[in-house]
């Protein structure tokens, strides 16, 4: 059942501030990555949105055969990260080498890699995973995020306690937009029909986010606090 945000009487606090920072670490991300990731699921959206076009048969053949490319090179990555990681660090070591090696990454890959520019910034982010099923219970497709700016108390399944902060930024589709307009925006070009799919959202993150953001500041405060004696021992 799709999420009905007029229900939700969404107002727009402080969002520029928000949609301000996901855009500050869109660039952030950019500078670190391609431009644009080889990524057969991009390619397939591109497919769904014309389908049943006569004038695109073509253009959607081709693509079909960019899609099978990029799909192998999406199995060569996999093949190289995954298992069992002792800390959020090595996850994202591994997972880079992986990306890079190949020049490709899907929304999974690239949410992940989002996910940990804001963290390194000390930023609050989730990494969310939104999936359409049909009536028969079968997977229609699914999409990985990163949504920032969300309420105290919000619960991830449920969109409308996001609150009026909530901005999703999404490398993997280039963009950054408040949370209810990004959903609408995904479920059109990924080909969500109300009548036929259901959705689901849930968190996708590999870590207690807030624990770690708290550690990592202790860990700020301790080196701090080391180069602050240092420096009057240096003056003795």
């Amino acid at each position: 059942m799709a999420v009905n945000f007029s229900e939700t009487n969404i107002s727009f606090g402080s969002l520029k501030a928000q949609k301000s920072l996901g855009e500050k670490m869109m660039k952030e991300y950019r500078r670190n990555y391609p431009q644009y990731f080889h990524s057969n699921t991009l390619v397939k959206s591109f497919i769904t949105r014309h389908n049943g076009d006569r004038a695109f048969k073509p253009v959607n053949k081709n693509l079909q055969s960019l899609a099978d490319r990029y799909n192998e090179e999406i199995d060569n990555v996999r093949k190289k990260y995954g298992g069992n990681y002792d800390s959020w660090s090595s996850f994202i070591d591994d997972l880079k080498r992986a990306v890079l090696s190949e020049n490709a990454a899907n929304c999974g890959e690239q949410a992940f890699l989002m996910q940990d520019v804001f963290l390194k910034n000390g930023e609050e982010a989730h990494n969310v995973c939104m999936t359409f099923y049909t009536k028969k219970d079968k997977i229609y497709g699914n999409h990985s995020f990163v949504v920032s700016g969300l309420s105290r108390n919000a619960d991830i399944a449920n969109p409308k306690t996001w609150g009026n902060e909530a901005v999703v930024t999404d490398p993997w589709s280039n963009v950054v937009l408040e949370a209810r307009e990004a959903i609408d925006y995904f479920r059109k070009i990924l080909g969500f029909n109300p009548k036929y799919h259901r959705e689901t959202f849930e968190k996708n993150d590999k870590i207690d986010v807030r624990n770690y953001l708290e550690y990592q500041k202790e860990l700020r405060s301790i080196e701090l606090w080391a180069q602050m004696k240092q420096h009057k021992k240096s003056e003795l």
